[in-house]
């Protein structure tokens, strides 16, 4: 039997960036943002499911509405819950600013940080300060004690940054101990406008095996939606009929949890031999 392991919270599709692969097509011109009420809602409905044990914090640019994400995280904190905060690193222009935000987040109960650096975002952050947004926030989380890993598309283009170049760079100024891995985009969104050829293969969904997403990680939007995971095809309007579980409007969170248990095809997801979303 599948439980979920993580509650994603896209607080907001409004971000400050636009860039080219976001498969939730999140940009300045998008105004969602969920409301204080479900955000509680979710997190405390959340602490009824055992197995959830990690609450994500994502968008959009969540920290454009730092006070909720701050609260979100000093509720999650407070029920148990392992919270991750993914973002851009707009806010971090300067050692002072980014203490100021850390901190703050810091003493909410924030244990984990993941910041978006790649092609597609470094163009964005050039705006706000660039790379040393990033080695800014690295430096002041581990004061902190705060784990920081930083996400780069993982793509078949020569641009940069790549992981080699953004590893060297930490290296540089003394933040080699920071993890960098590597997301895979999907042609989802604006994405779609994206090269076939830029993708790599082991990008692609495979026939002998399960989807990594589904129901292992539940994700809710700002509507109130939520999803059986939190991959890119939540963004797809064809699929919305099945990747859609329930509103919390409506609905509570245990009890779209105990349907996405029952739902046959979302259980054919987790079966090796099918393809993978």
């Amino acid at each position: 039997m599948v439980f979920p392991k993580s509650l994603a919270i896209l607080l907001t599709y409004h971000c400050n960036f636009s860039c080219a692969h976001c498969s939730v097509v999140a940009g300045p011109h998008r105004r969602e943002v969920l409301s204080r009420e479900l955000l509680h809602k979710a997190i405390m409905e959340a602490a009824k499911i055992p197995s959830i044990a990690v609450v994500v914090f994502t968008g959009g640019e969540s920290t454009l509405y730092f006070d909720l994400l701050v609260e979100g995280v000093k509720l999650a904190s407070e029920l148990g819950f392992v919270t991750r905060l993914v973002t851009n690193a707009w806010w971090a222009s300067s050692i002072e600013r980014t203490r100021e935000y850390l901190v703050k987040l810091k003493e909410a109960g924030l244990q984990e940080l993941n910041i978006s650096y790649d092609q597609f975002h470094a163009p964005f952050l050039a705006k706000h300060g660039g790379f040393q947004n990033v080695l800014n926030v690295a430096s002041v989380a581990r004061e902190l004690g705060i784990l920081t890993l930083i996400g780069i598309a993982k793509l078949r283009t020569p641009e940069e940054p790549n992981m080699e170049e953004v590893k060297k760079r930490l290296k540089k100024a003394g933040l080699d101990d920071v993890m960098v891995v590597q997301d895979a985009p999907s042609r989802l969104g604006r994405a779609i406008t994206l090269p076939l050829d830029a993708f790599p293969e082991d990008n692609m969904p495979k026939e002998d095996m399960r989807c990594l997403n589904a129901m292992d990680t539940i994700a809710v939007l700002p509507s109130g939606d939520v999803t059986l995971c939190c991959g890119h095809i939540i963004a797809l309007p064809e699929a919305s009929w099945f990747v859609t579980l329930g509103n919390l409007r409506d609905s509570s969170l245990v009890d779209v949890v105990a349907k996405m248990r029952r739902n046959a095809l979302a259980m054919a997801l987790d079966t090796p031999g099918l393809s993978s979303c």
